[in-house]
């Protein structure tokens, strides 16, 4: 008699990494920078139950980012803006390619976008005025500025400086 082995569906596709990711991104960085790649691997054998496709299936936030399904590389798809958004948290599926029950596990890849300076300081109001008498002691506080910066240090406000005048 003859004995058969069938292919089973047994092993779930697992990620390295514990399945826990990080990686920096520059807010200027171009559509297609590469952020990132994450990666699981099926113990089953073949293509259809070895065969790993990924998926981000949440965290991705105005569709800032795409990932490869064939490999798992993760790029940047949309422009980013550190003031916008200053971080993302994604979730990414790994499955395999059983077409009855695909098995699958999950992944966390948290994105930290860094800061350029784009953002030029404000002030608010823009004009400032005061009226001080001569005998004005030396060191009296005659105005107080209220400016800010989107931007994080060193890129925000470090020193005020009287230029004319």
């Amino acid at each position: 008699s003859l004995c058969f082995i069938s292919d089973v569906n047994e092993h779930t596709p697992q990620f390295t990494n514990g399945g826990s990711y990080t990686a920096l991104v520059a807010e200027n960085a171009t559509i297609g920078t590469l952020v990132s790649n994450v990666t699981a691997s099926d113990l089953d054998i073949g293509p259809v139950y070895g065969l790993v496709t990924y998926a981000i299936t949440s965290g991705n936030a105005n569709d800032a980012f795409t990932i490869r399904p064939t490999d798992g590389l993760v790029f940047v798809k949309r422009p980013l803006d550190r003031e916008t958004t200053g971080s993302y948290s994604l979730v990414i599926e790994a499955s395999d390619q059983d077409p009855i029950s695909p098995l699958s596990s999950t992944a966390t890849l948290v994105v930290t976008v860094t800061d350029i300076n784009d953002n030029a300081p404000s002030c608010l109001p823009c004009i400032y005025g005061a009226t001080i008498n001569e005998s004005v002691a030396i060191g009296t506080t005659i105005a107080q500025l209220n400016c800010s910066d989107a931007d994080l240090s060193p890129n925000m406000i470090n020193s005020y400086a009287i230029t004319t005048g």
